[in-house]
């Protein structure tokens, strides 16, 4: 999260982040202002078990009654090979946090207008 905030990825100044296996919100992360909104899942998982969570978050997020402009995973780096490359829809982003040093790959969509509007609206 504090990546996030201080790289201004995307356009919030604060996130409500509930971590844990019994979180009660609907999502992980959740950020809204300027009629902008934010959904996000975070997920810690070994190589052989990331495929399946990753479906599992995805179809979660896209099928979520919260309107949001950008739908953002956050998962380990080493869940996946360095060359591994998502292939996110729009407005989608997969980012892959090295807890350790701070770094983090970033793949995304460029989803501009609000949920439902094309790309760049």
């Amino acid at each position: 999260m504090r990546w996030l905030l201080k790289q201004k990825m995307f356009p919030f100044r604060a996130y409500t982040v509930e971590y844990g296996h019994g979180n009660e919100g609907a999502h992980d992360i959740l950020a809204s202002e300027g009629g902008k909104a934010l959904i996000g899942e975070v997920f810690n998982v070994v190589p052989s078990f990331f495929p399946i969570k990753k479906a599992a978050v995805l179809k979660k997020l896209r099928a979520s009654k919260v309107q949001a402009n950008y739908k953002v995973i956050l998962v380990n780096h080493d869940a996946v090979p360095a060359s591994y490359v998502p292939k996110p829809r729009d407005g989608e982003y997969f980012l892959f946090v090295n807890i350790e040093t701070g770094e983090c790959r970033v793949f995304g969509g460029k989803r501009t207008g609000s949920p439902g509007e094309p790309a760049g609206s």
